[in-house]
């Protein structure tokens, strides 16, 4: 397949040939013929290519969903994250005993108490309490306690799983982000010299209708001299009538290519705003890129691929997690409490510091489910997703090689057919004038001259093709190799 690439028609027309082509720089919009009137009258506007991509930027529906897709993965990550946050807790209690009326005893508690999650799996908390107990006067205590799992649930990858899994999960949502603005910047830049080489096909074709006339004219100053028969007014008038139709779905296809970008683009559509203008295609020129380097650059900057690497990771959290469900339940857990009692507050805080009383324990527990087909049944998907990641890996990188090499290869024939189009419409309008002049001598018939004129539109067609292919196929490459948000000049907030 041939690549495609977009360059400055008009001007190579210009420079290439001596016949009428309808200039783009001062006007809204190419001449047209008179039979397409109507059509000329569409309402049209002249946009840039940076403003364009500004727009379609801001407002993209795709862009948009994975924009909210990063602020719910982020939410998400904070709710993982969430659990290692220190924790504070307050508790206050007061207890009254039954009978004794008013004078029954009264007793209070207040406890204050921070708790944080381990990153290896258990819990630190520490505890004071300070309360009265008429039974035995104004009681402190401080508490210091830990527990830990032995297997299940025990080590950094099973005990944070879920903060890694959603850690990497907004990172694939940010990077499918990055790769749908490239997608979407690609894609409007295709449509905008999608409409470029619309307007310059059209251009093309005014022109090749305005030869046809001119030649009716000198046919028919020639059939009135005697030198001609009727037969060939007719000749020439069939072609101007084909070439009318011609200009007639030139211009449809202005429409249709501006209405496609208006759409990509996220611009506004109504009776007054149709038809875009574009800027003419432009020249071709830079090196061609080297296949081993962009292949290269494509591996490493390929937000496609970085994503789908970081749901590998999200995968490989989740399996760990799994695996480690399917261990026995098996938690150890200690605790020191350093207690003082006194007749008052002060008394109480002065036995806390002399570490009067001070009470160790500790418990081992253990928990087993002997079918365990929950856990079993978790860990059989967890490791199926984990294979489906790394096979999806695999895969994107053989096509993300693949697309990139395909892609270098269309640049340079794309460049070749541009140079090989400039050429072609030399030699065609060499021989448009060179059979004009045989005509003028009488030397070859209306059909040849006419022939002539039908190569040099096909070839001008041709190059405008070129340079579009070129233009879009570049566009591709760049998009696959991260460069394309730069060479414009955007960023993805």
């Amino acid at each position: 397949m041939r690549p495609s690439v977009r360059i400055a028609v008009v001007v190579t027309v210009l420079a290439a040939g001596r016949v009428a082509s309808a200039q783009r720089d001062d006007r809204p919009a190419p001449a047209r013929a008179p039979t397409v009137a109507p059509a000329a009258a569409a309402p049209s506007v002249e946009l840039a290519l940076p403003d364009i991509l500004a727009a379609a930027t801001r407002t993209s529906p795709a862009l948009e969903g994975a924009r909210l897709r990063v602020l719910s993965a982020r939410g998400q990550a904070l709710v993982a994250e969430s659990t290692e946050d220190l924790r504070l807790t307050a508790r206050s209690a007061t207890t009254r005993g039954t009978g004794g009326g008013p004078t029954a005893p009264l007793s209070w508690t207040n406890t204050l108490g921070l708790s944080r999650l381990l990153p290896t799996g258990g819990t630190l908390s520490v505890d004071a309490e300070i309360g009265l107990d008429r039974r035995i006067g104004h009681r402190s205590a401080v508490t210091v306690s830990a527990a830990h799992p032995l297997l299940r649930g025990a080590g950094p990858a099973a005990a944070r799983a879920a903060i890694n899994a959603a850690r990497a999960t907004r990172d694939a949502a940010s990077l499918r982000r990055e790769a749908a603005a490239r997608n979407v910047v690609r894609d409007v830049v295709a449509a905008y010299w999608a409409v470029a080489v619309a307007e310059q096909q059209l251009a093309v074709r005014q022109s090749s209708l305005e030869l046809a006339r001119k030649q009716l004219s000198t046919t028919q100053a020639m059939v009135r001299a005697s030198k001609l028969a009727q037969s060939d007014i007719a000749a020439v008038e069939q072609v101007i009538a084909i070439r009318e139709q011609d200009l007639l779905s030139a211009e449809l296809e202005v429409w249709e290519r501006s209405l496609d970008l208006r759409r990509l683009a996220g611009l506004e559509i109504s009776a007054d705003a149709i038809v875009v203008h574009t800027a003419p295609l432009p020249a071709i020129t830079g090196d061609d890129p080297a296949l081993a380097a962009t292949v290269s650059r494509a591996l490493e900057r390929s937000a496609e691929l970085a994503a789908l690497r970081a749901d590998l990771r999200a995968a490989a959290a989740s399996a760990a997690a799994a695996r480690s469900g399917r261990l026995p339940q098996l938690d150890l857990s200690v605790g020191a409490t350093a207690e003082g009692v006194g007749g008052s507050h002060g008394d109480a805080l002065t036995s806390l510091r002399a570490g009067d009383a001070v009470t160790i324990d500790g418990a081992l527990t253990l928990s087993h489910a002997f079918a365990r087909s929950l856990e079993r049944g978790a860990d059989q998907v967890a490791r199926s997703q984990l294979l489906a990641a790394k096979l999806a890996v695999r895969d994107a990188e053989a096509a993300l090689v693949g697309d990139a090499a395909r892609a270098v290869q269309q640049v340079k024939i794309a460049r070749n057919r541009v140079t090989i189009g400039l050429r072609a419409i030399e030699f065609a309008q060499a021989n448009v004038e060179a059979e004009q002049r045989r005509f003028d001598f009488g030397r070859t018939t209306i059909f040849e001259v006419l022939r002539r004129q039908e190569d040099l539109q096909a070839a001008r067609l041709r190059h405008a093709q070129a340079v579009f292919d070129f233009l879009s196929t570049m566009a591709n490459l760049d998009a696959l190799t991260g460069d394309i948000l730069d060479r414009y000049g955007l960023t993805v907030e």
